[in-house]
């Protein structure tokens, strides 16, 4: 089974993300408040994945401290205008076959999270500025305005 399949769902309302960035821990976390994360995973060391009871995504965190994020080009999607949730049911250790990748867009203010390509798929809002990238039924990253936690 592949292990970053993700079953897009209906947004329910207490999956709604905000984003911060820990300055003390060099932590970017995209957060619900839904707590305890029973599932969830660490992806090379640097994004860790957390779902609830149900294998929905309710906690990111990005290891990766924002003064060494890139700026490049990376083609997003139009992201989709419909709020969703995500559900990871296979998620685990053996998710990625690449390494994750971070860059700030020079075009825009946005912070692409990406492990493998995010041009191709689609871009549902987990939350306001804050969208996940799918393609081909697999979770492919993540796009995240800056301003969401600056």
């Amino acid at each position: 089974m592949d292990a970053l399949r993700v079953d897009v769902l209906p947004h329910r309302p207490s999956d709604r993300f905000a984003a911060r960035y820990d300055d003390e821990s060099d932590l970017l976390l995209l957060e619900t408040g839904i707590s305890p994360w029973p599932h969830g995973t660490t992806l090379d060391g640097v994004l860790t994945l957390d779902l609830d009871d149900s294998r929905v995504l309710v906690h990111v965190e990005l290891t990766w401290p924002k003064a060494h994020w890139p700026t490049g080009d990376v083609e997003l999607p139009h992201p989709d205008r419909t709020p969703r949730s995500l559900r990871l049911p296979s998620l685990s250790t053996q998710s990625l076959t690449r390494n994750p990748e971070v860059s700030i867009l020079r075009s825009e203010r946005i912070l692409v999270i990406k492990w493998e390509e995010v041009s191709a798929g689609t871009r549902f809002p987990i939350s306001a500025g804050i969208t996940a990238c799918v393609g081909d039924g697999r979770l492919t990253g993540f796009a995240v305005e800056l301003a969401t936690f600056e």
